[in-house]
């Protein structure tokens, strides 16, 4: 009898959907980023981008607001396409990548809010400074590509005060206006690719 019923439990878990069971989605690093943007002297936006990063995602396409998410951002990275500011970044002044060489994301918790879209809170933690964030994420459908793969993408967007994780270099322009802005717009694009 209860070789029958292993049997019987055995033969049921092969024919259930494959959905339930982990996506086995990874990200695709060469068509994901991360960016941000500052206030430059009250006037326009400089815009950069950290170039390595690892996203660790448990994404669950049949409930998606039970996804967990990490991601891992090495502080060194940071791009602005001008060699003399992300040097100023690298330094105490800001990130202060030698003494504190990553700062991370963990979601606690996601609600749905719309179709596809998605509130994500968690922690953000900068020079060893955590505090709690809210992500505006949207979802694409799955689709295939040429090759028969199955992808997904999602953006994510959400604005910082830099201040409140100790980056707080300023400086006062004549006009009496801050050089760089204290809130941080990020955007995330990922795109992730079923194995």
């Amino acid at each position: 009898m209860l070789k029958r019923t292993i049997i019987t439990l055995v033969a049921t878990i092969l024919i259930l959907p494959a959905s339930i069971f982990a996506q086995g989605f990874s990200v695709d690093k060469s068509h994901s980023n991360i960016r941000f943007e500052v206030t430059h002297m009250m006037v326009s936006k400089v815009s950069g981008s950290f170039d390595e990063f690892d996203i660790e995602i448990d994404y669950n396409a049949d409930s998606p607001e039970k996804t967990e998410i990490k991601t891992t951002i090495q502080t060194n990275s940071v791009d602005t396409d001008h060699e003399k500011r992300d040097g100023h970044l690298r330094s105490d002044d800001f990130f202060g990548s030698e003494e504190f060489p990553v700062m991370t994301f963990t979601s606690k918790n996601i609600d749905k809010i719309g179709p596809n879209k998605f509130s994500v809170k968690g922690e953000l933690t900068i020079r060893n400074l955590k505090k709690e964030v809210s992500l505006n994420v949207v979802q694409s459908p799955i689709v295939k590509d040429p090759w028969g793969n199955e992808r997904i993408g999602f953006e994510a967007t959400t604005t910082i005060t830099r201040i409140d994780y100790g980056l707080k270099w300023n400086k006062v322009t004549e006009a009496g206006g801050l050089l760089v802005g204290e809130e941080v717009e990020i955007t995330i694009h990922l795109e992730m690719v079923k194995q």
